[in-house]
């Protein structure tokens, strides 16, 4: 599937913009209310997929019309 995805932006210079606007979904970054199933972005993948939006590199595919 990655080899789809061969053109990448460098999003280095705002990150933390990209950090601090995902933080504001608080229901979908933290556990919200008390509750054993409440599943939240922190979650899948023990972090590894939060992990993975703050890299320095967003790769997209390219689609053409």
């Amino acid at each position: 599937m990655l080899r789809d995805f061969r053109h990448g932006v460098n999003v280095r210079e705002v990150i933390h913009l990209k950090r601090t606007a995902i933080e504001q979904h608080k229901t979908q970054v933290t556990e919200y209310r008390p509750n054993v199933n409440w599943v939240s972005l922190t979650d899948v993948a023990d972090g590894e997929w939060m992990d993975c939006l703050f890299q320095d590199i967003e790769l997209f595919h390219r689609y053409r019309v």
